[in-house]
């Protein structure tokens, strides 16, 4: 069973406070395999629950050296292995790779105001330190940020 952790305590989400003609989404942030399966899950059922649907945000850091447009992976290829991952997931799921130099950057670059984000991370007596720094710096910004166990 997945464990969810709160980054910090979040204020209750306002959900009738958005227009009719939006539609939710929870963002699930691409941290590995096996923490983003557990994040789409929990996200799934999040979504499931709001009527939402799931953004799968994947960071692909680009080395210096190389121009920004010019990852190190094919485009091709890491849209269908990341579409693949997403197919987990039984709420509609769009994927988008994001093109950066810093990994905190490019995860939380384009996120709406206030939106809610997942992020798996493998537990042990202590989350990740590059998720919770990244679920703290969300949360100070507005989000509601959340870990996900992945153990």
């Amino acid at each position: 069973m997945n464990k969810i952790w709160l980054a910090q305590p979040a204020p209750p989400l306002h959900v009738a406070s958005l227009p009719e003609s939006a539609q939710l989404e929870v963002v699930v942030i691409y941290t590995g395999v096996k923490q983003t399966l557990a994040a789409l899950k929990a996200a799934a059922g999040l979504a499931q629950g709001l009527s939402a649907r799931i953004r799968l945000v994947v960071p692909q850091l680009v080395p210096f050296p190389a121009q920004l447009d010019e990852p190190p992976v094919q485009r091709d290829f890491a849209e269908r292995k990341f579409r693949t991952l997403a197919q987990a997931s039984a709420i509609d799921t769009n994927v988008e790779i994001r093109l950066c130099r810093d990994w905190e950057t490019g995860a939380s670059e384009g996120l709406k105001p206030g939106s809610l984000v997942i992020m798996g991370a493998r537990m042990r007596w202590w989350p990740g330190l590059r998720e919770r720094r990244l679920a703290r710096a969300l949360r100070e910004r507005g989000h509601q940020a959340l870990l996900v166990s992945s153990n």
